[in-house]
């Protein structure tokens, strides 16, 4: 490619060269986020439910809301809002999932399965989550239920 060879020498083809490099690595990076959904059209099955969480070992407790919505072909979202402020939204599409939260400064998505570190992920219904796997560990509670991570020490406790 004699555009970029550094023998050629033509700022001309550094002008051309330079934006083709980003935009092909931008697009092999990118991840698109999710439209956003209205959770009062049809067909959207809305469940809320007050909730504990610590982020990580020693970090405050944030008390809250969890609202979990389940959608046949729209997915599954799952928002943890303190006091109205959204703090945590996780969603999953068939393959494709997004994760936004105003304390970490960004959104992240991508495809396939979700990180299961993150235990937004999963959450499923008032009842519970999905099968819980290392490092989280699943317990019933006088009111509730909880999933912490040992190693973390991050902490959801959901009173339904």
């Amino acid at each position: 490619m004699t555009c970029l060879s550094p023998q050629s020498g033509s700022q001309r083809d550094w002008k051309f060269a330079v934006p083709l490099i980003f935009s092909l690595m931008g697009w092999g990076c990118s991840t698109a986020m999710l439209p956003a959904v209205d959770l009062a059209q049809p067909g959207w099955a809305v469940q809320r439910m007050e909730a504990v969480w610590t982020p990580r070992l020693g970090a405050p407790e944030l008390t809250g809301e969890v609202t979990i919505a389940n959608h046949a072909t729209n997915g599954r979202l799952v928002l943890f809002s303190k006091q109205g402020l959204p703090m945590v939204s996780a969603r999953t599409v068939t393959n494709r999932w997004t994760l936004a939260s105003p304390l970490k400064r960004g959104a992240y998505g991508g495809r396939g399965l979700p990180p299961r570190q993150v235990p937004w992920f999963l959450l499923t219904d008032i009842k519970g989550i999905q099968t819980a796997s290392k490092p989280w560990l699943l317990e019933t509670t006088a009111t509730g239920w909880q999933i912490s991570n040992p190693i973390t020490g991050e902490k959801l406790e959901v009173v339904p």
